[in-house]
């Protein structure tokens, strides 16, 4: 997939289809579960606030959330690749470049050359440079007008080194070397850190999982008794319980705020960026709906925990 350039406008045709995916979402899953509309809301008046119960509602609030992040979590994720790729290859191409000059090509010539063996969107872009040069283009031209059109901070790196390779004259290899080199070492640090973080990547999704696991366990082992109890024998002490439906929101809300922070923390994590955290939402969205959906279901059904009789 190509790399696509989220400029300014872009950016907001995606929020603006983000919202609309958003409402389609949520209205759609509403109407095929038939969720009725009066039953959404349970007035609590100890707290004085009406709050969402209704499992089939409250689902539907993370699902359609999911739907409306994934415009943006596949372009993101589509672009992180592309972006890694390049920088992937980089120190081949550069070294293939020195080589070639070495051996007695010009830069040019040796752009066109390294471009036609391969080497991903970074020979495709070589490729690209070759046919604008063969129009009739400079190679400043042509390197400006393929490498530097996006933002993407190691092309436009890549793209002065070349021309300074060209502009050096005598000394193009010692400069194409020295840029393989240099490369090298970057790409090997990136490499290593996100091997390192990966771990704690993994502990934010574990926190999720723990998280979902324990609030299951309080609900259905310790709630729903309690409730049950003081319906069947009041007891004083226990005169502030509210309805299970209430319990189950909160845990259901609260595990959806971990997985929006959750997830751009792990982003920034991996990648130094926030941005390539939607992604991460976008899984941990998906965990928390189908824990919620299908998981405690399951586990009610099977009896291993006393069944109870949940807000629709």
């Amino acid at each position: 997939m190509p790399y696509i350039h989220m400029t300014k406008f872009r950016k907001i045709l995606v929020a603006c289809c983000s919202v609309g995916l958003w409402f389609i979402s949520i209205t759609a899953y509403l109407l095929l579960t038939k969720t009725n509309l009066s039953e959404i809301f349970l007035y609590i008046p100890r707290a004085g606030i009406y709050f969402p119960v209704s499992e089939n509602f409250n689902i539907g609030v993370l699902l359609a959330t999911l739907v409306a992040l994934v415009p943006y979590a596949v372009i993101g994720y589509f672009n992180d690749r592309y972006i890694d790729d390049i920088e992937r290859t980089l120190p081949d191409v550069f070294k293939a470049l020195a080589e070639g000059v070495q051996a007695g090509l010009t830069l040019p010539y040796a752009v066109r050359d390294v471009g036609r063996r391969g080497y991903g969107v970074l020979g495709k872009l070589l490729n690209m440079v070759a046919a604008r040069m063969a129009l009739g283009l400079s190679f400043e031209s042509a390197i400006d007008a393929t490498l530097t059109k996006y933002e993407i901070p190691s092309l436009k790196r890549a793209a002065k080194i070349l021309k300074i390779a060209y502009e050096s004259g005598g000394r193009t290899f010692e400069v194409l070397d020295t840029a393989a080199r240099v490369y090298g070492l970057l790409w090997s640090y990136t490499y290593e850190r996100r091997t390192s973080v990966r771990q704690y990547v993994m502990t934010i999704y574990a926190s999720l999982l723990v998280f979902l696991f324990i609030g299951m366990i309080l609900i259905e082992a310790f709630f729903i008794p309690l409730t049950t109890l003081q319906k069947a024998q009041p007891v004083p002490i226990f005169r502030g319980l509210v309805e299970v439906p209430v319990y189950k929101a909160v845990i259901l809300y609260t595990a959806f705020i971990e997985a929006l922070l959750g997830g751009l923390i792990a982003g920034k994590m991996a990648r130094g960026s926030v941005r390539s955290g939607a992604f991460h939402i976008v899984v941990q969205l998906f965990i928390v709906i189908m824990f919620f959906a299908f998981v405690i279901p399951a586990v009610e059904k099977i009896g291993l925990f006393p069944a109870t009789t949940s807000g629709t």
